[in-house]
């Protein structure tokens, strides 16, 4: 999965419910009593080439920060920036650049504190590099959220939300500051969006930002994507909200263009706001999601990610017709980063060839 890494509370909270939907009971009950079905393919294990190139870049960013390149850092960055190349989620290749600066949840805070002090490096060696600052920010926003741990509100510890508002606070200044240069980055943006969330920022507030990301590129689907997470009921949206409003700013891009966001804003919020059934649980178009992934395959076509994930939608949706094409497309190869185990590929599969 591409979505830019910048994991907020939500995937965090929701990562048992991410677990328990890979236990959904896929066979319908009409399905009862029928055999187990034979699938026209063998299951092979198969790293996506989306896969290979994030790890690629993720890992050349660590390594030049390791050395204190920073020259050629900025110059990744900008290359990066200027393709505007993306990810089949939508997520510009730029996203990966600064996920892979952050420290696995799994390392101590000493880790993630001599990453921070590498950035602060950064800016002190180049003042006037909003890719530094970008960097900054996003990794403190991480930081944050591994602060406060991924229980719910009244099981974090004082001292977990504290170090949580600290942290968002600092990447909030840092933010603020890499506003005032006067090269731009659009992923500067979508990390605002993240901080103001975290910081519980008023709707009119939020609203600001995201028309302030809209205007400098109308175009890039993360943007969207924050606000869909923003406006989930589990944080400060209502009943139907992110989906209506979702539905809304996909119509006023109009045609193939606006099925597609539609499509891959639908996909990352079903990687990081987990669901048993994120159709039977939100008022979504199954129409308009399969066309957006058929666009988005077209545009993608070696992308296993997108056509894994267009295969479980569609099984979550009841099609098995679109579920089939999908699997066939697939041929049995199996890309982890969207189903997670064989097991899992296995039951959706055979959901979609029973009779």
């Amino acid at each position: 999965m591409k979505c830019e890494k910048g994991w907020l509370l939500a995937s965090i909270i929701f990562l048992i419910c991410t677990m328990a939907s890979a236990q959904i009971a896929l066979t319908p009950q009409s399905d009862a009593g029928k055999g187990i079905p034979t699938l026209p393919f063998q299951i092979v294990a198969a790293e996506s080439p989306e896969t290979h190139e994030q790890n690629a870049i993720q890992s050349e960013v660590v390594t030049l920060l390791q050395s204190t390149n920073f020259d050629e850092l900025d110059r990744v960055a900008e290359k990066l920036r200027i393709s505007k190349e993306c990810w089949a989620t939508g997520s510009l290749k730029l996203g990966s650049f600064y996920s892979g600066l952050v420290p696995s949840d799994e390392n101590p805070d000493a880790v993630w504190d001599e990453r921070i002090g590498s950035l602060d490096n950064w800016i002190a060696a180049k003042p006037k590099s909003i890719t530094a600052r970008v960097a900054l920010a996003y990794v403190l926003t991480e930081y944050a959220w591994k602060a406060r741990g991924g229980d719910w509100a009244d099981k974090v510890s004082d001292d977990g939300w504290r170090l949580f508002f600290a942290r968002l606070n600092d990447a909030n200044e840092v933010l603020t500051h890499a506003k005032q240069l006067p090269e731009k980055c659009p992923v500067y943006w979508s990390a605002q969006m993240q901080v103001a969330l975290g910081l519980q920022t008023p709707r009119p507030a939020f609203d600001v930002i995201f028309n302030e990301a809209t205007n400098y590129d109308s175009h890039y689907k993360m943007y969207f994507y924050r606000r869909a997470l923003y406006l989930l009921p589990r944080w400060y949206g209502t009943e139907g909200e992110w989906e209506s409003d979702l539905a809304t700013s996909a119509d006023r891009i109009g045609g193939e263009e606006g099925d597609e966001l539609y499509a891959q804003v639908i996909w990352c919020v079903h990687e990081t706001a987990a669901s048993k059934n994120i159709f039977e649980e939100n008022h979504l178009s199954w129409p308009r999601v399969n066309r957006g992934f058929d666009l988005i395959e077209k545009r993608f076509p070696d992308s296993l990610s997108a056509t894994s994930e267009h295969a479980r939608l569609a099984v979550l949706a009841g099609d098995r017709i679109a579920a089939q094409k999908c699997f066939a497309r697939l041929g049995g190869k199996l890309d982890l980063t969207i189903w997670k185990s064989e097991a899992r590929f296995l039951r959706f599969a055979r959901w979609a060839y029973t009779e």
